[in-house]
């Protein structure tokens, strides 16, 4: 029996391994920003696992009508079209608007690498299993930011 304490984390109905990889991922991606002396690797990734990975959730419970589950290869993701929509609008407003506040200008390069962003990291929701969608979120955007900063 699971403690009082952090009750959002313990309380999932499904074997989940995203409280043990959250740490980590947080952990790796300070780490990665650190070496890289670029605060910013770690932030965004961190904003868009705290708001759009819930969001992706509480929209994706929510709606019920025409919400449909997403397959792959006939594989049923577990993840609907209106939550991972959510995700990835939130992940894309997110990523402009934390972009435009650190380099200082909205350009077309401002708009892809945000929308590269976005996409990554609404795959990287999408194809994680069991919570490790809370390692791969952050390390993919961190990467994707890496490659085209």
């Amino acid at each position: 029996q699971y403690s009082k304490q952090l009750n959002s984390i313990h309380d999932i109905d499904r074997k989940s391994i995203g409280s043990y990889l959250l740490p980590a991922s947080i952990y790796l991606t300070f780490l990665l920003s650190d070496i890289l002396d670029s605060k910013f690797i770690f932030i965004l990734p961190m904003l868009i696992l705290g708001i759009s990975d819930p969001m992706a959730a509480i929209v994706g419970i929510s709606f019920k009508t025409n919400n449909h589950k997403i397959k792959i290869l006939g594989i049923d993701t577990g993840k609907s079209i209106f939550g991972s929509g959510a995700f990835l609008l939130t992940s894309f407003v997110i990523s402009l608007l934390a972009l435009y506040f650190n380099r200082g200008v909205f350009d077309l390069k401002t708009f892809y690498i945000g929308l590269a962003v976005a996409v990554v990291s609404t795959l990287a929701e999408l194809l994680s299993w069991r919570g490790s969608d809370n390692l791969t979120i952050p390390l993919g955007a961190a990467v994707t930011l890496l490659l085209l900063m």
